[in-house]
């Protein structure tokens, strides 16, 4: 498997499995749904739709009814780019968040996870002169999906102030106490 993961050039392929990028994506995922109000959250970089497509689907639902919102990486290294929602890196050291200018809301990551989304590619393979379109190489790992831990998701939701807005406290609601759907919608995507 390693080998196979060496040929496809993800560098840091298994440290997406590890608690601290599914802890920091879960964080992320409930500053995202509280940006965006619980509206439907377009994701055109492949590579950040992979780790919260999935789950942000599941969660607000993939033919909900409300202005679409569009999530951009923004911070150190990257060109300015267009959209409703910047994922952002939390500095290593202070914690301060990397700037954004209004109206964009800022989405917050850990370093680690957002330099990896934002300049970890995986280059084209030796002797090819055409890339693969991402779509067509193989699945990282075989029956395994990266999803962010509920747990955690469901502890850094109410603690944000935008959860009073209706389509937020309906998903904060679903998660009360002793109703374990949502955290198991969250790691299993089935209630």
């Amino acid at each position: 498997m390693l080998l196979r993961l060496a040929y496809l050039g993800v560098t840091n392929a298994l440290a997406m499995l590890a608690p601290e990028w599914k802890a920091t994506a879960a964080s992320a995922l409930a500053h995202m749904l509280a940006a965006s109000g619980g509206d439907p959250v377009a994701i055109p970089d492949h590579q950040v739709a992979e780790v919260f497509r999935p789950t942000l689907d599941r969660l607000v639902g993939a033919g909900s009814t409300g202005q679409e919102r569009t999530l951009v990486l923004a911070g150190p290294g990257i060109p300015h780019a267009d959209g409703d929602l910047a994922l952002i890196p939390e500095h290593p050291q202070t914690g301060e968040l990397w700037p954004v200018t209004p109206p964009m809301m800022p989405v917050p990551l850990a370093w680690d996870a957002w330099r990896h989304l934002a300049f970890d590619r995986a280059p084209k393979p030796v002797g090819r002169s055409v890339p693969i379109p991402p779509d067509a190489l193989p699945a990282l790992l075989p029956n395994h999906r990266f999803e962010p831990d509920g747990e955690i998701f469901l502890n850094v939701l109410p603690r944000l102030p935008q959860v009073k807005q209706p389509r937020l406290r309906a998903i904060h609601d679903r998660r009360r106490p002793y109703n374990y759907t949502l955290y198991k919608l969250l790691n299993t995507g089935s209630p």
